[in-house]
């Protein structure tokens, strides 16, 4: 699939369009959309010409928020390595949705997997199963604000499989930046990696911007997290789609 700016500007606009008008209007693209609501995953799933967009929706409810913190690790369910270790609360919430989501699938040979923040990480962990069981698809991932879903040997099998993914943090957003190594809660101690390389939405260089506002470049801010924030960066900030940051 071709990959430029309009298209990216388009993901933006299907992440908005999530939100239901919360975060910006809702603009009509795809040719057919479909909302899906299974337990506490929510999102949409549409088609343009030959593609299938599958957009997950960012935390809206109690449970969301239970799943974020469950940052224990689990064994990944669907492949036979126990040394890949994700996010006990996104993989929850994506086996709910998985089933319904491999029925489309099957049908395209072109898929656009899309979401912002905890739909972000769940478009992550959903274009790696979608790799593995459908390895002859053509999938793009684009997440935005997404947090990190596993552990160092996730990420290198994710970085293994090739998977045509731009990973988008606008500023000093925090949520990208979790889990930390620790927290106050059990196991207190966690070993995440973050999936994919950067591509990073401001509108100064970084010296710039830590001279600008030091403590929450070095912290995170978590008022850079907004979604309409992330829609007008991409619509109007200069960034390069061949220029990116390796973070952890």
């Amino acid at each position: 699939m071709l990959v430029d700016k309009k298209f990216i500007s388009m993901c933006s606009q299907l992440m908005i369009n999530s939100y239901k008008g919360k975060y910006g209007k809702v603009v009509d693209i795809l040719d057919t959309s479909k909302d899906f609501i299974i337990k506490e995953v929510d999102g949409y799933i549409g088609t343009k010409d030959d593609t299938l967009f599958i957009v997950f929706k960012g935390s809206d409810g109690f449970q969301d928020w239970i799943d974020n913190f469950k940052f224990d690790q689990v064994s990944y369910p669907y492949l036979n390595d126990k040394t890949l270790k994700v996010h006990d609360g996104f993989i929850h919430q994506y086996g709910l949705v998985r089933n319904y989501i491999h029925s489309y699938v099957q049908s395209y040979e072109k898929v656009v997997i899309l979401g912002h923040s905890l739909g972000g990480a769940l478009s992550l962990l959903c274009s790696f199963d979608i790799k593995l069981e459908f390895p002859n698809k053509d999938i793009v991932c684009v997440p935005f604000a997404a947090p990190k879903v596993g552990n160092p040997k996730f990420a290198k099998k994710y970085e293994d499989l090739l998977i045509d993914t731009y990973r988008f943090t606008y500023k000093n957003d925090l949520v990208p930046r979790v889990p930390p190594w620790w927290t106050i809660f059990p196991p207190f101690f966690v070993n995440y990696k973050q999936t994919a390389k950067e591509h990073w939405l401001c509108d100064v260089d970084l010296r710039t911007e830590f001279m600008k506002e030091p403590v929450q470049t070095i912290f995170g801010n978590i008022f850079d997290h907004y979604p309409n924030l992330y829609d007008y960066a991409i619509n109007n900030y200069k960034y390069d789609l061949n220029s990116e940051r390796n973070v952890k």
